[in-house]
């Protein structure tokens, strides 16, 4: 169980008023922790070559041009979409 699974039913089984700042407290300091649930070791990074290097910024936020066409550049974003419920 995590803090926060403790923290109710500490609140809901035994009518103890305790915060999820203090059993975070005391689990760090009795060295216990949640089953289950483990943070990502890192992010994805989609600016990232397929060597798993980045790519050389070779334009260095230059867009002047002499002439038209010289410089095309894009902006690629990354957005999060929820899942359509079809």
């Amino acid at each position: 169980m995590g803090v926060l699974r403790i923290t109710q039913a500490l609140l809901n089984d035994f009518d103890l008023k305790v915060n999820h700042k203090r059993v975070y407290r005391l689990m760090k300091e009795l060295d216990i922790q949640g089953e289950g649930y483990r943070k990502k070791i890192r992010k994805y990074d989609s600016s990232k070559g397929p060597e798993g290097t980045r790519v050389k910024n070779k334009l260095r936020r230059r867009f002047q041009t002499d002439w038209p066409n010289q410089k095309m550049v894009s902006d690629i974003t990354e957005f999060k979409i929820p899942e359509t419920q079809e």
